[in-house]
Order: structure tokens, then sequence, then C-alpha cells
């Protein structure tokens, strides 16, 4: 039977709330209220007997189900954005790597991965990437040209030709240059070249030398962690101010001391400017089972809690740590789409799959074209065309239209406007179906479930979330 009202109850220990679909907002209810919208939604009583419904229907909400389709609403302007609006170009300069990390998705350890190869992008296909490049950003006024690799800087001189090549033929834009590195190339020469063309980098880092060096480590088996810190000490010595357009990449891995590397991290002095983002191991795909012990989750919660109690103004921001921090970013954008209310459309999709081509264009060292840098090369559904082929539209919406997938769930789905799923996240063979994408809906559902509660639990505290330009804490 098809759900005409879609809302979701949840408790905080202070009250009960309804998330509304329609209007993709949260308020509370007195207890009665909300246990009779409870039984509605255990199937107890049929929405039509509900008085509650009734009541709040008169102010708005929970309103009768309007989709009648799902589709991505950028779907009619793919063509425009990928003839006129690329976004970031990712160029993979190399395939190879210098490092053997233990968790490298690229280690052989992940099934549908590729694994490291002595494979090279040539210049003449970097400059055919570049071409087409600014051939189809004739409406974006700022450029972004990221160098991946295996490690980019193995293919340093590339590097060098690319970004000659683009400033000579770019004029009146914005450009600008990142990479991410393992920092074991980072030698004074390329440090120059790098700060005189201003580029953001992010330098994989993972806390102490004994955390760090369990799996990143050189061919030999040789630790990585004194090669990196020695080049980050050259370059706040030479650069100081250049730390500020670095970030530090954690991978938080089982084989680690969280809590030491918190600390490392919040005593080290070269670090200081630097903004850090940490990452888990990736599941999906590993040939072996990936846990982590319950002393490094209790902590990894511990240090969460501390930073909510920080937003609540019980506990001093100073005190949490920056790699917590960084989840902020999340929670405001949570946050600011629950306070715009905006209307449910009648066709929609849920979120998660960026614009093929608008947001990111990845292209591989042989010239093959991806949405971004994370997705398996070796999938043919994640490619979505060649330097030789153009981007091939069909492919791209068909990505970009991966809700599809699922319509039915989907226009029934309490979760369908926080939804952040990407086909990334899928585990399948060949082609994805929708006993594929089923798999991930509950992770989905519980996600957005956490962060509602917590944002009214920081509420209760008398703490709201920034708006945009609010530079609040």
């Amino acid at each position: 039977m098809a759900k005409d009202i879609i809302f979701k109850t949840f408790r905080t220990k202070l009250n009960g709330y309804v998330y509304d679909r329609h209007t993709h907002s949260v308020f509370a209810l007195p207890d009665a209220e909300f246990e009779e919208l409870q039984r509605v939604e255990r199937g107890e009583l049929l929405p039509e007997d509900s008085i509650v419904i009734a009541m709040l229907q008169e102010q708005g909400v929970l309103q009768k189900n309007v989709v009648t389709e799902i589709k991505h609403p950028s779907t009619d302007y793919l063509s425009h954005y990928i003839a006129h609006r690329l976004g970031q170009l990712i160029l993979q300069v190399t395939q190879q790597c210098n490092l053997r990390c233990g968790y490298c998705c690229y280690g052989g350890g992940y099934t549908h991965m590729r694994v490291h190869a002595n494979q090279w992008m040539e210049w003449e296909t970097a400059k055919r990437a570049i071409d087409f490049y600014l051939e189809r950003t004739d409406e974006r006024d700022t450029l972004t040209i990221s160098f991946y690799g295996g490690e980019p800087l193995l293919a340093f001189p590339l590097i060098k030709q690319c970004v000659s090549y683009i400033t000579e033929h770019v004029e009146g834009k914005e450009i600008h240059f990142s990479m991410t590195t393992n920092g074991t190339l980072l030698t004074p020469e390329v440090v120059d070249y790098l700060y005189e063309h201003h580029f953001h980098l992010s330098i994989s880092l993972d806390g102490t030398k004994e955390d760090h060096d369990v799996n990143r480590k050189f061919r030999s088996g040789q630790g990585s962690f004194d090669t990196i810190m020695n080049h980050i000490r050259e370059i706040k010595e030479a650069h100081p101010d250049f730390m500020k357009d670095i970030a530090i990449m954690t991978t938080i891995n089982p084989k680690m001391d969280l809590g030491c590397a918190m600390d490392y991290f919040e005593a080290n002095e070269y670090l200081a400017d630097s903004r850090f983002v940490y990452n888990s191991v990736a599941t999906k795909g590993a040939k072996e089972t990936i846990n982590y012990d319950e002393p490094s989750k209790l902590l990894r919660r511990y240090e969460y809690l501390k930073l909510l109690l920080a937003h609540a103004n019980m506990l001093d921001i100073e005190c949490t740590s920056a790699l917590m921090q960084s989840t902020r970013a999340h929670r405001m954008q949570v946050y600011q789409g629950l306070y715009q209310h905006t209307p449910l459309p009648s066709v929609i999709s849920h979120g998660g799959p960026c614009v093929p081509g608008n947001k990111r264009l990845f292209v591989s060292v042989d010239g093959a074209f991806f949405p971004c840098e994370k997705v398996s090369e070796t999938s043919e559904y994640f490619c979505i065309g060649s330097l030789d082929e153009g981007i091939d539209e069909e492919k791209a919406a068909r990505l970009l239209n991966c809700g599809q997938i699922t319509a039915d769930e989907c226009k029934e789905c309490w979760n369908l406007r926080g939804c952040m799923m990407c086909m990334n996240q899928v585990d399948f063979e060949g082609m994805p179906c929708k006993a594929d994408k089923c798999k991930v809906c509950a992770d989905e559902k519980f996600r957005e479930l956490s962060d509602l509660r917590e944002i009214c639990v920081l509420h209760e505290f008398g703490y709201d979330l920034p708006q945009e330009g609010d530079d609040r804490t």
C-alpha cells in the first residue's frame, strides 16, 4: 500500500520529535501527540483517522506525498554543464607509488580496484585533457586543476609541463592547483615550485612515528614518517605561510593508537596552521575484515562527545580534538538544509551523486574519464567516456540518476531528502541492481537519524548551529 504521508519519529532524553519529509523540517511534539504519530508509523492507526495529523496539516506540515518521479534536477541541464561548466580537472599522472601502505585501496587488498602499476600519463595525453577542459569551462571564472596518483610527485616534470601550459593558455581567470601527496618527495626544489604556484596540498600523515610507520612504508619496508616530518619542518622554516594551504590527511585504522595520534597533532608546532581531515579505512570490497577494537571505538565516541559539549557551550572548543573538529562542516550542512524548510517538489532525487563533469572530471593515465578519483577504474559502470570519445552523456546521466534504480523505494522513503548515497558506496558486480543499492539504505537512514537526533539535543542545550556567513564556532 502506497504511503500518503511520510514522516519519521524519534526521541531524545527530553522530547519526542518528528521529521517531516514534505517540508524537510523537524519539530517537537507533546507526548500524547507524539505517541499518536508513532501509532500511525506502526500501522496501528490510519493517517486519515489521526487528529494530530489533521491538526498539523492545517499548519502546513505532514502533507500528502507529492513525489511522482525520481529524477535528478540537473538532468535536463547536463549537456550544458558538460559543454560549458566542467568543474575540477583531476589528472592521474601515474599509477605508480613509492610507498606500499598496508590499507591502500590500490595495494591488492580490495576487489574491483586497480593495483599499483608502472603506468604513466604521457604529455600528449595530459595536453589533450587540459585542452578538453579549457574548451568546456567558458562559463567558469575559476579553474581548478589537481594532480593525482599513485604518488603524483613521481611525475613532477609532467606536472611542471602541465602548469606551464595552463598558465600560458588561460587569461582573465583564477587558477587553483592542488595535489594529494604522501609527502616523501617534497624536496626544497619541489616545495619552492609548489609554493611559487600557490598549490594547495593534502599530505598523508597518521600521527606519531609508531602509528604512521606501521602502515605507511616504502617498498623496502622502511617507515616513511621521518622523511615526511623532515620535509614538513623544511616547509615551515622556508615558507611558514605555506602551511595554511596544507591539509593533513589522517587515515584512522585498526593498527593505530588514536589517542596518541590526536595528542601528537595537538602538540606538533609545525602543524599548528594546517587543517586536519580524517578518514577511516575503506571497508567496501575489502578482502579481509576490518575491525576496530573497543577502546578505539570508545575513544572516538568520547572525543566526538567533547565536540558536541563544546557546541553546547559546556566545554571550551580548545579542549576538543582537531581531527574531530573536521566533522563540523557536515553537521552545518544538515542543519542549514533543515533551516530552509523547502517544500518537496514532485520530481526529485536523493542526494549523494554529484553532476558528472560539473563537479569533477578524473582523467586516468590512458585518457579514460571517471566522475572522480574515488571510484573503481576497472568498472565499466563508472567510466563516462574518454579523450577519444568525449563525455558519454548517457552514461553520465545514468550515474546522476542512480536514484532510479530504487525509484519505488525512494518515493516512499522518509530519508529521501537526507540521503547522501553515492554509488561508490555500493558493492556490485557489473551493473548495480536494486538489491545491491538497498543494502546501503539502512546505513544511510541510521546516519541521518543520528544527525537529526544530535542537532535536536544541541538545540535543547541552547545551541543553534551557525548559518552561512556566521563566524560562530
